[in-house]
């Protein structure tokens, strides 16, 4: 089926900024896009991207430190990806962060 991922990379250890990315990620998803969740059209995963057993999937999304991915994933592939690298100058002000990963989820659901 159809959906579409957000797929927050962080390392082992995380810094508070981190950790603050990682919830506002998730709480953009899980607020907006609630009824999508549940139905299985979108979702949210923290991935350990120092992890060994989440290697591949690091090296496919040319993961180089804490990442926010938004993957559509058409036919169990993935049709397209972005890193959402806006979030970092937005981590100071949430609602500017919610509104911009929200924004990006929205345009890959069309």
């Amino acid at each position: 089926r159809d959906q579409v991922l957000a797929l927050y990379f962080h390392r082992t250890e995380r810094c508070p900024t981190c950790q603050n990315m990682g919830r506002y990620a998730e709480e953009a998803v899980r607020t907006a896009f609630a009824k999508q969740v549940k139905a299985g059209a979108v979702g949210f995963y923290y991935v350990d991207f120092q992890d060994p057993k989440n290697a591949r999937l690091a090296k496919g999304y040319k993961i180089q430190g804490p990442s926010l991915i938004v993957a559509k994933i058409e036919d169990n592939r993935v049709a397209a990806y972005k890193d959402l690298d806006g979030i970092w100058e937005r981590v100071g002000d949430k609602p500017k962060f919610l509104e911009y990963v929200q924004e990006n989820i929205t345009a890959y659901r069309e």
